[in-house]
């Protein structure tokens, strides 16, 4: 089964996240800050991360940074923000897709489905074995 790593500040979100990656069979694992992240990339090597921009501490941004551009490990940006410029900057820091927050419950789960069936194919084309209903 592939893990996702959820990182996200906000509990709640990160609830609604996590049931919403479990209803597809991900086994999901979870970080509320940036320091904690990194240490959960090293250490249970997700397959896939949910990452929120905006956190107290280490932050999103210093998250993409470190990490840059990761073979095997697609980086989905989670942002409340609407400003395009985030969208531009996380991308090219190294996230792979963005979803945004502050929409209606359905719109929001539908949208961050599809961004993370392209990203969980777009690892499985890269010789990943992932579970996707």
């Amino acid at each position: 089964m592939s893990t996702v790593l959820v990182v996200e500040n906000d509990r709640d979100v990160r609830v609604a996240l996590r049931a919403l990656l479990e209803q597809a069979h991900l086994d999901v694992i979870e970080a509320s800050g940036g320091d904690e992240a990194l240490n959960l990339v090293a250490t249970a090597h997700p397959d896939l991360m949910l990452l929120d921009l905006e956190m107290p501490g280490t932050d999103g941004w210093a998250v993409l940074r470190s990490l840059g551009h990761r073979p095997g490990m697609p980086i989905i940006i989670v942002t409340a923000s609407d400003d395009a410029q985030d969208v531009v900057r996380g991308l090219g820091a190294g996230g792979d897709a963005v979803g945004a927050i502050g929409q209606g419950a359905e719109a929001q789960t539908q949208q961050h489905q599809a961004h993370a069936r392209h990203a969980l194919a777009d690892a499985h084309r890269r010789g990943l074995k992932l579970l996707l209903d």
